[in-house]
Formats: C-alpha cells, structure tokens, sequence
C-alpha cells in the first residue's frame, strides 16, 4: 500500500543561492528551497568530504538532488534549481539510494506514473557533475501491471555496477515475494528480465536489507511468513496479523543464481515477529561475513509492547556465528527500535535506537564476536525529558560515533558524540538546528577531519506556499557549527556564565553569539548575544546589577 503524505498546498517564492556554511543554528545552509514540499531526505557522500542528497517533492511528484561540498557550497544547479532525477507524473516514494564510488550514485525509488494503485521500480545513475546518465526520468526496472513492486534497496557490485532488491505485492495472484536486478555501469540489466526470485519457499516474504559480497553479487537478508500459522495466508499478511515473521537470508552470485539452497537459509526463527516494520539494517565486517541487526518480538507475546533489538553474524555460507536465534542488543521493559547502524572499525558495529514510550535515543555498540560491549541495553545518547525522534548515525574516523535527531518537539536537530567507550563527548548535545516552525528526518554523512554534514527537513519557511525545505550544516569535532555568521554556543553543564567549562567548545559566548541554554546558567558578567534559546530543563538566573541583552 502507498505511503500517505500530509501535504501543504500551498504557492511559494523562490529564490536561488550558491550557499556556504553559516554557524548560525537559526540560519543554517540552504541546500534546496525550490518551490515544493521536499521531505525524506537520503544522503551518501559523494567521496570528496561533501554530502549528495536525495529527496521527494510529494506536492510536485518529483525526485531531485542535490550535492553540497565540504566547503558547504551547492554544487549542482542552485539551491533553488537542483537536479531532476526524476519529475514523470505519477507518486514516488520509497528512494534509496548507494555512492557509486566515483562522486556520484544510483537512487532507486517506486514510480506510480503507469498505475495508481500498482508501483513499479524505477532507478538512475547520477554522475558526480550532477548529470542523470542513464534513460530521463529513470530505467523501468520492473513491468508488471497487476503487481505493486515496493521498498528497492541498494548495494553496489564490483565492477562499477549496481544490485537491486524489492518485494512485490501481486494482489491478483495473492502472493507477496523479493526480487533482485543487477545492472552493469551503463545501465544494461544483466539478470532475468522483472528480476530473479530471492527465495522458492512456501508463504511470503519481503527484502529488508542488500550487502555486497564482493564478488558481483549479494546478501539479501528477508521477512519471511513460512513458519508462521497464517503464513501461507494472503489476506492475513496484507492486514498485517503475523505472529511469528522470521528473517531468511539468500545469497545471489554475479550471474544471479541462489548460492543458500533456492528457499534461503534460516538466520532467525526465534518465536514471535522478527524484523518489525521492516527495519532490519546490515552491513560487512571487513572479514566476509555480515551483520544484521533486527527488531525482534520474541519477549513481546504478540501485544507490540515489547519489542527488543537482536543482531546475528552470517558468514558468506548463511551460516549464523553467534547464539542461535542472535544475541541480545537491547531488552529493555517497552518497544525499541532500530534506527541505523555503522561499523565501529574493528569488525563489529555501532547501533543507534530508539526508546519508544520515554522518546529518548539510545546506543550499544557491539564486538566482532558478539558481545555488548557498553552499558545493557545501551547508552542513552539524547537527554531525559527531550522528545526525540530518529538517531541517523555517522561515525568520524578515530572511534567516535555522531549521532543526529529530531528534539525538542522536533524544534531541534541535535548532535551528539560518543567516543569508543560510550561515553558522551558533546555535553547535552550541539544544537544543530534551532527552529520552531519545525524540522524532520535529519540524515548524516562523515566529512573532513571527523567532522559530518547533517541535512534535514526544514519548516521555517511553510508559511510560504507549499514550501518545506532541506537545509544542511557542517559540526566540527568539537561540536561547533562551521562557517561564517553568529556563533552558536550551547551550554554543556551548569555554572557561571563567564565559565569556559560549561558551554560546548570551551569558550564564553562573544557578542552576537547564538546562544542555547540546557542547564542552570547563572548570569554572573555583562553579557550581549544575538539571541538567547532555554530549552527544557535549562535555566538562566542574573545577578543584581548585571545585564545580559539580545538584539
């Protein structure tokens, strides 16, 4: 079924600029303000330090891009012109996207321009000078008329080329299974015409995760219904009353032949539903296996209350090498759920998740062989009390791992560092964005130095005509936003306000900083700012006899 967007209607103006970082979190980089509603934003690196985005116009039923450099310059077009991957009638949604390891990338979306109501897989290849290489509007991949071909997913071959992976959903012959196609540098199709078949298997399944294999093919790792009671039955999956979904694995060699038996091997079979909403992520270890890392229903007893977070190692056989059934990532009382996950640079990985009920974003990293290396059930990254959404992870290249997310009652985009003990390095965590019209869906990308590039859906301009936006900014190491402007300053502690110690950076505040306050600041010197943020649970108390002014 297709995604349903809340859309504002609305007529905007534009303007165009060539754009450079601004450290204002108020200000921030415009990276696309054409007139539209630009939502979900994908991001790669385009291998230079810079960042390539992806994004949806859903009130236009385009697809754009747009790349910003290190030096946080518009690269392609303008800020207001970027390029067209795709502005064929019809809904899109679904885009994925993978570097090309050349400064571009390939992007692979659902494409409603021959069907309403039945999607088709569409994908492009966009050079590193912003220029679509291969057919305009995108290469048909799939043609099937009565079938609705959902959630492509991206993993590079080794040889300049691209696989592909989906489900479709054929209503008509009530079945519901995954597919793959590889495409070589120049967009020639090199398997079976509509994809091959992932897996022969009884019941239904659905791609939730590619990784390369480093020799032309690939791991696909799937939802699968066969074990499941209803499993066989087409009406029960489509309404979504599965009890017992567990993850397959299949491996596709360059000419696109099964390699793990044609039904897949088991990874997971644990009791209840693994997998929920399709959120598994996976990635190689450097050493030919694969982590995967699951939401997981097995502590849950069918009542979505309590669903955990599980991983589990693969070798290049499909054979799992640690626990049966997977270790435990986090088992903590109520729901939590995958957000991203990056390897920690030393054959294990990093895990970003989200605590349901309390709204908070925590982290575990876990080792090459298996073992929960911080605190149980992970380390809280974002602070009590904020409302957080999302944690889209980066890491910088000497053992931290940034982390970016909606807070604030999505007024915020926050950054927060950990370093390789799990420890947090940027206080209560850089204000990356501080707008209360609203921002969404923050993505991350590693840039120069152990620095990253954030992007997100922008609000501040939505009074405008159908206008939602996607600004960018660059954070330093030390957590400090790059460029030109207003300093930002935020506090990272409690104390006098002339104290170096408590604010982010290790400097007071100058005249005309931003300035966001997180904890109990006391106003102990004359102090002017160009704007002074408290956000929740800070304070500011002034002393008798002493001013601190906003222009």
């Amino acid at each position: 079924m297709k995604k349903m967007i809340f859309l504002l209607l609305l007529v905007a103006i534009v303007f165009s600029a060539k754009s450079q970082w601004i450290n204002n979190p108020s200000v921030n980089t415009v990276l696309c303000n054409k007139v539209g509603s630009d939502y979900d934003p994908v991001a790669v690196s385009d291998g230079a330090n810079g960042s390539i985005l992806f994004f949806i116009d859903y009130a236009n039923e385009g697809i754009h891009a747009q790349r910003m450099t290190t030096a946080g310059m518009v690269a392609w077009g303008s800020s207001s012109n970027p390029v067209n991957v795709c502005v064929s009638a019809g809904e899109k949604f679904g885009v994925s996207a993978v570097a090309d390891g050349a400064g571009g990338a390939f992007v692979a979306w659902t494409d409603y321009r021959h069907n309403a109501n039945f999607g088709e897989i569409y994908i492009q290849k966009i050079s590193a000078s912003g220029i679509a290489e291969w057919t305009a509007n995108g290469l048909r991949v799939t043609n099937n008329i009565l079938r609705d071909d959902l959630l492509p997913l991206l993993c590079l071959d080794a040889a300049g080329g691209v696989i592909v992976t989906w489900y479709g959903d054929d209503s008509v012959a009530q079945t519901i299974q995954s597919y793959a196609q590889r495409y070589n540098s120049i967009g020639a199709a090199q398997w079976t015409a509509n994809g091959v078949l992932v897996s022969t298997a009884a019941g239904f399944r659905a791609s939730s995760s590619i990784v390369p294999d480093g020799a032309n093919g690939a791991f696909i790792f799937l939802l699968d219904t066969r074990n499941d009671p209803n499993g066989l039955n087409y009406n029960f999956i489509v309404n979504n009353n599965l009890v017992n979904s567990d993850i397959y694995g299949q491996r596709l060699n360059a000419v696109g032949s099964r390699q793990w038996t044609n039904e897949g091997a088991a990874i997971i079979t644990a009791p209840g539903n693994q997998n929920h909403n399709l959120e598994g992520s996976a990635i190689p270890d450097g050493s030919g296996n694969v982590i995967l890392v699951f939401d997981d229903g097995r502590n849950d007893g069918g009542s979505f209350t309590n669903v955990d977070v599980f991983a589990q190692k693969v070798n290049s056989n499909g054979v799992p090498q640690w626990t049966a059934n997977g270790i435990a990532v986090c088992t903590a009382a109520e729901n939590q759920f995958v957000n991203d996950i990056v390897s920690d640079g030393a054959a294990g990985v990093i895990v970003s998740i989200s605590y349901e009920n309390v709204s908070r974003c925590y982290a575990q990293r876990i080792t090459s062989a298996g073992a929960v290396a911080w605190t149980v059930d992970g380390v809280p990254v974002s602070e009590v009390g904020e409302i957080v959404s999302g944690g889209a992870l980066a890491i910088d290249g000497s053992g931290n791992s940034i982390f970016a997310y909606n807070s604030g009652n999505f007024n915020f985009v926050t950054a927060q560092k950990l370093n390789g003990a799990g420890l947090k390095q940027w206080g209560a965590g850089s204000i990356v964005c501080n707008n209360p019209a609203g921002t969404l869906e923050p993505v991350i990308t590693a840039s120069s130095a152990g620095s990253v590039i954030i992007a997100w859906s922008d609000f501040r301009n939505a009074a405008l005509p159908a206008e939602i936006d996607i600004y960018a900014s660059k954070v330093s190491p030390s957590g400090l936003l790059f460029g030109g402007g207003s300093s930002a300053f935020t506090t990272i502690a409690s104390g006098n306000w002339n104290n170096p110690a408590i604010w982010l950076g290790g400097m007071v505040p100058p005249v005309a900083a931003v300035v966001v306050i997180r904890h109990n600041v006391i106003g102990n010197v004359n102090a002017s700012c160009a704007t002074i943020t408290i956000q929740a649970p800070g304070n500011l108390t002034v002393n008798n006899g002493i001013s601190i002014t906003t222009n």
